[in-house]
């Protein structure tokens, strides 16, 4: 099983050269999943890069038409276990952020991301995370 964050799923979905290395990672296992709040922080970086010129509306609604079709199981934080463990890394890690780590604990997946923050916060909690340079 593997949790990816939205920096992984922008960079799919807008073609970034890093696209290659986050397929790879996605090719070892078929159970792909996120926090439910995935959808809006991935169109609100797509919203930022079609304001920032770097996409087309095209380009955003074939992005979005996209993520719609995406193998990716949303989860919702509601369980009281859930929400418990994602308050344990409020301390290092943005609310959103917190979401991604909790799930990869509770399922004992694997933590795609693109933020190196999060990644270094992930590996000392002895989550299994791959981090994969989406920058630029």
């Amino acid at each position: 099983m593997i949790v990816v964050d939205a920096s992984v799923v922008v960079a799919l979905l807008t073609g970034h050269s890093s696209t290659d290395a986050i397929a790879e990672q996605l090719n070892r296992d078929t159970d792909v999943i996120a926090p439910a709040h995935l959808d809006a922080e991935v169109l609100s970086a797509l919203r930022g890069r079609m304001l920032g010129r770097h996409l087309t509306m095209g380009d955003l609604r074939t992005a979005v038409a996209r993520l719609a079709a995406a193998p990716i199981r949303r989860i919702t934080m509601e369980s009281p276990r859930l929400l418990l463990e994602t308050v344990r890394w409020f301390h290092n890690l943005s609310a959103y952020d917190a979401c991604y780590a909790a799930l990869a604990k509770e399922f004992d997946a694997l933590l795609l991301t693109g933020d190196k923050g999060l990644a270094d916060s992930a590996t000392r909690a002895q989550i299994a995370c791959a981090h994969v340079d989406c920058s630029a």
